[in-house]
C-alpha cells in the first residue's frame, strides 16, 4: 500500500484550517468536469466528523479556494470517511489509529481483524485474537474500517 499523495494546490490553502479544528486530511482529489472544478475533500477528527463541522469547513473553505485558484466554478463536496472506508494510502493506519479494521494480507487466505495499536513509516501493529502482530504496508492488498457499532 502506497503513501497518500496529496493535491499540492489545494491542501496549503486546507490545512491550516483544518489542523485548528483538529481535523485531518483523509483524502483530497480534484479535477476539471464540463460543468465544475470539483474538489472531493474526506476529513477526519477523533471525536467524529458531524455534518456541522462539513458545513462549517464548506464555506470557510469555498471563498479562499475561489482565490486562491482563481476560479468561480468550484464544486466542493466535504464529507467524513464513513464507517467502513476502504483504505487508499498507508498514511490512513496512523489516521485511524485505534480504530477496528479488516485487512487482507497478500500472503493469507482469509481476512485479519483488529485494532491498529502503533504505526510508523514501513508498517502497524494490529492487535488481533490471537495477539500483536507486526505488518508491512507492502503486505497490505487491501484495509478497510470495521465499523463495531460503538
Amino acid at each position: 500500500m502506497e503513501k497518500r499523495v496529496g493535491d499540492k494546490a489545494i491542501e496549503p490553502v486546507l490545512e491550516p484550517f483544518l489542523k485548528a479544528k483538529d481535523l485531518s486530511i483523509v483524502e483530497c482529489t480534484s479535477r476539471p468536469t464540463k460543468e465544475a472544478f470539483q474538489i472531493r475533500l474526506i476529513i477526519h477528527k477523533e471525536s467524529g466528523v458531524t455534518i456541522a463541522d462539513c458545513e462549517e469547513i464548506h464555506r470557510f473553505l469555498l471563498p479562499r479556494l475561489a482565490i486562491s485558484l482563481d476560479r468561480q466554478d468550484i464544486n466542493l463536496e466535504v464529507s467524513s470517511p464513513g464507517l467502513n472506508r476502504i483504505f487508499k494510502s498507508s498514511d490512513e493506519f496512523a489516521i485511524f489509529k485505534n480504530r477496528d479494521v479488516k485487512i487482507y494480507l497478500e500472503t493469507e487466505k482469509n481476512w485479519l481483524e483488529g485494532k491498529i495499536l502503533e504505526t510508523d513509516d514501513s508498517s502497524f501493529v494490529l492487535k488481533t485474537k490471537e495477539g500483536n502482530r507486526r505488518i508491512d504496508y507492502g503486505a497490505v492488498h487491501k484495509a478497510r474500517l470495521e465499523y463495531t457499532g460503538g
